[in-house]
């Protein structure tokens, strides 16, 4: 959660600066739980850096085999831009930290914008792409856990886990053929049945 919300443009580090003071009343407390974060950023960006140094160099491995030798001014031109953008690794990052933030009001598409801002931020916009792409919600997987507590009841609680499992995916992908063939105009009628549906097989048993 902590780099989602500095990936986010509105908030970034400052929502952090501007929030820890009003979470814990121990100043030493705040700054380690800043640091934290701050810390954890720059590692991953690192990891990120490194990864993608070592792609670019093997890229630039293969190509320069695959090139004729000679003494050319700018045969060791990719090896040095490729140390430069190593040595200034984290500069990106840093400019990102102290730029203006976005008005927190702002209705924001991020990951729209990180497709916009590419250009100027590119590791971030892989971070980016990669952590505010996970599902923040878990309702899939509670939605799965309640509805084995609807066919594993008292009266009926030695089901054989096989059993169980077929049941439940059943279950699971006769719904999704449903809702694919619902409408917009019937697809509340259609989550209606399903509930009735499982309102019917709980009282049933």
């Amino acid at each position: 959660m902590g780099v989602a919300a500095i990936l986010d443009p509105r908030y970034t580090l400052k929502i952090m600066v501007y929030s820890f003071p009003r979470l814990y009343s121990n100043v030493e407390d705040v700054k380690a739980e800043i640091g934290t974060h701050k810390s954890f950023m720059y590692e991953l960006f690192k990891h990120y850096q490194e990864n993608f140094d070592e792609n670019a160099n093997n890229h630039v491995d293969s190509t320069s085999n695959n090139k004729n030798t000679g003494s050319g001014l700018f045969d060791d031109y990719s090896s040095y831009v490729a140390e430069d953008n190593t040595l200034g690794s984290t500069k990106e990052l840093d400019h990102y930290l102290e730029e203006k933030v976005c008005p927190p009001e702002m209705d924001l598409d991020i990951l729209a914008w990180w497709k916009t801002n590419g250009v100027k931020y590119p590791m971030l916009q892989r971070i980016a792409r990669d952590i505010l792409a996970i599902p923040i919600t878990t309702v899939a997987s509670e939605s799965c856990f309640s509805t084995s507590g609807r066919l594993v009841i008292p009266h009926r609680s030695r089901l054989h886990p096989d059993t169980l499992e077929a049941l439940m995916c059943a279950q699971s992908w006769l719904s999704s053929e449903t809702r694919a063939t619902c409408s917009k105009e019937s697809e509340a009628y259609c989550q209606m049945i399903d509930y009735d549906y499982n309102d019917d097989n709980q009282e049933t048993y």
